[in-house]
């Protein structure tokens, strides 16, 4: 027996872990939201000397999405340092508070989702990359993509389950000129269950068509992978992009369930420094980054432990350490510079430091 299923609610829904409370009695509008806080200790050393920093975070969100009829939904939200593309954190701080007035649009979309072409969604606006994959070093979950995307889902209960995405974002609005644009494809497959095993693959192509040249990452090919057993995982995320020199990005995880309650995990990472999109100016920061943007050319580990407090309430616990990849005069070298302050085009995601360690705590309540 085939079944069609619709695949509206991974791209209508912020993000797919935060609860809602409905507003009306028939559903249609729904609020939800939530509150971070975050605590942590880097330590970081280099040719200059060796750092060491402490501070505490908040984030905070709140949405709406409401879903009038059958065929058109959309969804609101607004964060805290909205004004970051990558972070949506904010530095506690008493006496400087000027990132309060950074609260606003984080999210706002429109979706469609056709009753005559069903298992077809088709969302524009400001949304989140439509990327499936096993981390965030890809873009970053905090990153918004402002443009459209389309996708077609379709299930059969014998044979799996198919989903392709094809998503045009707009990078940087150019006005009478040309903009720098993003297009994106990704075709996904989950395999029936068997055993209480369940595999899951993608692969994808990306392109950005800058005019300038600015990044040295323009073209990328990924493929990921995820096999769940019971209460484990294993997956991967696998990048190839079309840079002459430092092109291969690999995350590796494993992740264990122990309880309902408590859950441990483990990631390792080796990223060059041109092995993302746009030189990793969208990728993660959750590994120490220079500013405001992604952290490219470094090799490392993530260890977290993961706790269930109560309902819609969870802390967990965070180690990150890394080390760089390359010198940046060896960086330099590969591209022909004769030393890295010559060198042109997008450098602020690549790791200066030689290795760094970040101790997290997190605790999140959500509604």
């Amino acid at each position: 027996m085939r079944k069609i299923v619709l695949s509206a609610i991974p791209l209508l829904v912020a993000n797919s872990a935060i609860a809602s409370i409905n507003l009306d009695d028939a559903g249609k509008v729904k609020a939800y939201g939530d509150i971070r806080l975050r605590m942590e200790v880097e330590d970081k050393s280099a040719a200059s000397g060796d750092q060491e920093r402490e501070r505490t975070q908040v984030r905070a969100r709140i949405g709406l999405k409401f879903k009038p009829n059958k065929e058109w939904g959309a969804n609101v939200r607004l964060a805290t340092n909205s004004d970051s593309g990558v972070s949506t954190n904010q530095d506690l701080s008493t006496d400087s508070n000027d990132k309060n007035t950074e609260f606003g649009l984080d999210r706002a979309l429109i979706q469609y989702t056709p009753e005559k072409a069903s298992g077809l969604a088709i969302t524009a606006g400001k949304m989140s990359m439509p990327h499936e994959s096993n981390s965030s070093q890809f873009f970053d979950s905090d990153q918004h993509i402002d443009g459209f995307s389309a996708a077609y889902i379709y299930r059969d209960e014998t044979r799996g389950t198919t989903k392709f995405t094809f998503t045009h974002g707009i990078l940087n609005e150019g006005g009478f000129g040309n903009d720098d644009d993003l297009f994106h494809g990704q075709l996904s497959y989950i395999a029936p269950t068997i055993k209480d095993v369940k595999l899951n693959v993608s692969i994808s192509a990306t392109h950005l068509n800058i005019d300038d040249n600015k990044y040295q990452a323009s073209e990328v090919l990924g493929i990921s992978g995820r096999a769940d057993y019971k209460s484990a995982r294993l997956a991967f995320d696998l990048y190839n992009t079309d840079s002459d020199e430092d092109h291969l990005g690999l995350v590796l995880q494993g992740r264990y369930a122990i309880n309902k309650e408590l859950g441990v995990r483990a990631y390792y990472y080796y990223i060059e420094a041109f092995s993302m999109p746009a030189d990793g100016r969208y990728s993660q920061n959750d590994f120490s980054t220079l500013g405001s943007f992604g952290v490219t050319n470094f090799k490392g580990i993530r260890l977290q432990v993961d706790y269930k407090l109560a309902k819609n309430t969870d802390a967990n616990l965070r180690l990150y350490s890394m080390e760089q990849i390359k010198s940046t005069g060896a960086i330099a070298n590969d591209l022909g510079f004769a030393n890295w302050d010559n060198v042109t085009g997008f450098t602020d995601a690549i790791s200066l430091d030689e290795d760094k360690v970040r101790l997290q705590a997190n605790l999140t309540v959500k509604f």
